[in-house]
């Protein structure tokens, strides 16, 4: 992930896509386009002449780097639902878009972030929700996790809810 090109923010991107294009270079505008989640139809528009730059837009530009860096740490489940919040915040802000185009900023540490959030104020679970975590729970998928029946006992939760989460990305991006 940014290993030809390097991480750039959206005037970097349109900047190098213009120093490639004016070399005569279009290949390699596809590979920085494709390095940093750029449809190739928009390649095709820039070097065409149809669009002034690789990327117009910074929402679309933000997309592509969370897309891309969600995907390099394999997000799903609620760290897929933290990439949507930040999707949802790029919406909503043009500041927010750039902010996340930062190339100091990355979709692992606003994970990072959130994580530390969820550590820190993690509450040991409630006896009704240890029992049923006891009856769901094999002991296959224990073994799985190194881990012994008498362990659930300790179980704690501490997740963000939606609020506390789009604050703490907004903190972490500073958008």
């Amino acid at each position: 992930m940014f290993e030809e090109f390097g991480k750039l923010s959206l005037e970097g991107l349109n900047a190098k896509a213009e120093e490639l294009a004016n070399a005569g270079d279009e290949v390699a505008v596809g590979r920085l386009a494709n390095e940093n989640g750029i449809p190739m139809d928009a390649v095709k528009a820039y070097l065409q002449g149809e669009s002034d730059y690789l990327c117009e837009d910074a929402a679309d530009a933000a997309f592509a780097r969370i897309d891309i860096e969600a995907d390099d740490i394999g997000a799903e489940e609620i760290m897929g639902d933290w990439a949507d919040y930040v999707r949802s915040l790029v919406i909503d802000s043009e500041a927010m878009a750039r902010a996340v185009m930062n190339p100091e900023k990355s979709f692992a540490g606003c994970v990072g972030t959130l994580a530390a959030w969820s550590i820190m104020h993690a509450e040991p679970a409630p006896p009704e929700v240890i029992k049923a975590i006891d009856k769901a729970v094999t002991d296959a998928q224990l073994q799985k996790l190194h881990m012994e029946r008498w362990h659930v006992q300790w179980t704690k939760i501490g997740m963000p809810g939606i609020g506390t989460a789009k604050k703490l990305i907004r903190e972490y991006y500073g958008g």
